[in-house]
């Protein structure tokens, strides 16, 4: 089957039946891009279609989830840089407040930083948790490294995405106009071989 002859002849086919029909679900720049796309990618069949739709929303749903946890790890990055800064900002009054007995008045003064360094004390602890206790907390020199690399990776991968969303799109327009198309001539063809039997009966 040549999905562009095909194309070309549903085209031509001026004000009949078949063109109305496409008429009423796309118009004739979607037909004419479809077949330009066929066109240009060399499809020769609705099987090769269908590959090319199925692997490129395989890509484009991989891209995204990949897209999906680089967001992901960086708010856990950020989350973890927050709480190492608020720990190291509350050394000293906490040293203070240990000396003083803990005492519930000191603790009522600096209460906003203590509490902090307490959320922060554990997020840690879940940290370790997670990675075993013998695993350092980052610093945050690596943590920014980690963070600079995982942003380029994602906003390359951004990139890419948009661009294989643009092309899936385009694909699965091409595959919806060409399934459009067999769907009526396969109408027609079960119309006409209907039409036969009924004749066939009617002379026996």
């Amino acid at each position: 089957m040549s999905l562009l002859i095909d194309i070309e002849a549903k085209l031509q086919e001026g004000k009949g039946a078949g063109y109305e029909r496409w008429a009423k679900v796309f118009n004739l720049k979607q037909m004419a891009n479809a077949m330009n796309f066929i066109q240009a990618h060399n499809i020769r069949s609705l099987q090769e279609l269908d590959d090319f739709v199925n692997n490129t929303v395989a890509t484009n749903d991989g891209i995204l989830t990949s897209i999906k946890a680089d967001e992901e790890r960086l708010q856990e990055i950020a989350v973890l840089k927050k709480h190492i800064l608020n720990y190291s900002k509350a050394k000293d009054t906490f040293a203070a407040y240990k000396a003083s007995g803990y005492s519930k008045r000191f603790y009522e003064e600096h209460r906003d930083v203590l509490t902090l360094r307490k959320a922060a004390k554990q997020a840690f602890d879940e940290y370790r948790e997670k990675h075993g206790e013998d695993v350092p907390i980052p610093r945050v020199k690596d943590l920014n490294a980690e963070y600079a690399e995982i942003l380029a990776r994602k906003k390359k991968n951004y990139t890419e995405y948009r661009r294989e969303k643009s092309q899936m799109q385009e694909y699965l327009m091409a595959q919806k106009i060409v399934e459009t198309m067999l769907h009526d001539d396969r109408n027609r063809q079960a119309d006409q071989q209907r039409e036969e039997q009924e004749k066939s009966k009617k002379q026996r």
